[in-house]
């Protein structure tokens, strides 16, 4: 008699030692919980935009980085790994980075240290990134000059430490 398991609504008939043909069961299921856990978000998590991808345009002064706001009621700190992209004719700017973030509670302010490697030829990226005390981060660009089209990306990923 096969055990009944259920996810996220979904009974699957997943089989006991000693039933035949148990392959289609047993792999349904299977997925089915790969799926929830590579999903599995607690809540106040911050998974990555739908897009992966976030526009930063060019000469900003501080904008929002939708998407990337950590509640700091529920939240002590939080690592930012990120990935900007610039470019503008012949400029291309280029860093891979961490921020970590800690939130003080008495002063309502987040500490904020920063670490990245700019491409190659080690110039400045031209990006701040910077968080509110409501946890909201933010950035501020520089202006690229360069003749030409701009297109820019900010990948990150977010890993959030839970208050307590």
């Amino acid at each position: 008699m096969p055990t009944p398991l259920s996810i996220n609504g979904v009974t699957f008939n997943y089989p006991v030692k000693g039933n035949e043909q148990w392959g289609v069961e047993a792999t349904n299921w299977a997925i089915a919980v790969t799926t929830v856990i590579n999903t599995a978000l607690t809540p106040g998590d911050i998974p990555q935009p739908s897009t992966g991808v976030f526009i930063l345009n060019n000469n900003v002064t501080p904008a929002n980085v939708s998407g990337l706001l950590i509640d700091p009621v529920l939240f002590r700190g939080a690592t930012i790994e990120y990935s900007i992209y610039r470019v503008k004719g012949s400029t291309e700017l280029t860093e891979t980075g961490t921020m970590e973030v800690s939130f003080k509670t008495t002063s309502n302010t987040w500490g904020l240290s920063r670490e990245g490697s700019a491409g190659t030829d080690g110039d400045d990226i031209g990006v701040q990134l910077t968080i509110l005390p409501s946890g909201q981060v933010q950035y501020t660009s520089s202006n690229i000059t360069t003749p030409g089209t701009y297109t820019s990306l900010l990948q990150y990923r977010v890993r959030i430490l839970k208050n307590g």
